[in-house]
């Protein structure tokens, strides 16, 4: 099974805002993008992968997800110093 059928299978039961799902391959043609996209998928990474940009993508989304939930967003600044 690839990721896009896996994709397939989880909308089925949870919706992107229950079980966000960031797609990470190697298939960087806007067919496959677009596909996955219309298939719910939340965000679209292909490798390889700068992790710094993955990791910043994944932020911004955790905080448009709090922002649709009427919560505000702790500075990413903050976030960055947790982690160190």
């Amino acid at each position: 099974m690839d990721g896009i059928e896996t994709l397939r299978r989880l909308r089925q039961t949870k919706p992107a805002s229950a079980l966000p799902v960031i797609m990470v391959t190697a298939r960087a043609e806007s067919n496959n993008i677009v596909e996955a996209l219309e298939l719910g998928a939340n965000d679209y990474v292909t490798k390889p992968v700068d992790f710094a940009v993955a990791l910043a993508r994944q932020r911004a989304g955790r905080a448009q997800a709090r922002r649709g939930r009427g919560q505000s967003r702790e500075p990413v600044a903050s976030e960055c110093k947790q982690r160190s």
